[in-house]
């Protein structure tokens, strides 16, 4: 099972009887949240990004997140599932109406004894209203994104990482999602 904690406090209050009140201001404002995945590693969300209640149960954490000259926002959600890893990559390009042969891109690394893959889509996504599972209606979102991960741990457990939203404010927060993967430490 995965959990967030905020170690933000704790930290800052060890810190500050180390540090001086200016630097332990500091380091509480470049604390993120930790996402504990399973029992295997551990990673930190961008502080930029702003934790949000889950719009659905089966999301585990979700953040919004924003460009800076931009008002609209990208969803950014966590979660553990099953299924291939190919036949997840597969419902993800179905979501999308791809924007030619540069829209659709993957990659696979290793990072702290995961196996990490990315996955980047542009184009139209095909949105289902209520969710992929509840047989909702379809609202087509023209030039957004999607940058997804799927963290695999030795296990074989399976660890979902999804941003979504217009193609400008997923492009200018895909560096801080690619970052909070390759940060990924070993427990």
């Amino acid at each position: 099972m995965l959990r967030i904690a905020v170690v933000a406090g704790a930290a800052v209050m060890l810190m500050g009887a180390s540090l001086g009140s200016a630097q332990a201001d500091e380091a509480k404002a470049d604390a993120g949240v930790t996402i504990e995945v399973f029992d295997t590693g551990r990673m930190v969300a961008p502080k930029q990004w702003k934790t949000v209640q889950p719009k659905i149960s089966m999301i585990q954490y979700e953040f919004s997140a924003a460009a800076t000259d931009q008002d609209e926002t990208a969803r950014i959600t966590m979660m553990s599932a099953t299924g291939s890893i190919e036949a997840n990559i597969e419902r993800w390009k179905g979501q999308f109406r791809l924007a030619g042969d540069e829209a659709f891109k993957t990659e696979t690394e290793t990072v702290a004894g995961h196996t990490v893959h990315i996955v980047d889509l542009v184009g139209t996504f095909k949105e289902t209203m209520g969710g992929p599972f509840a047989g909702g209606r379809v609202v087509e979102r023209e030039d957004y994104a999607m940058v997804g991960s799927i963290v695999v741990d030795s296990k074989d457990r399976k660890f979902f990482i999804k941003m979504t939203g217009p193609a400008a404010v997923v492009k200018a927060n895909r560096d801080a999602f690619v970052a909070m993967l390759k940060g990924l430490e070993k427990k």
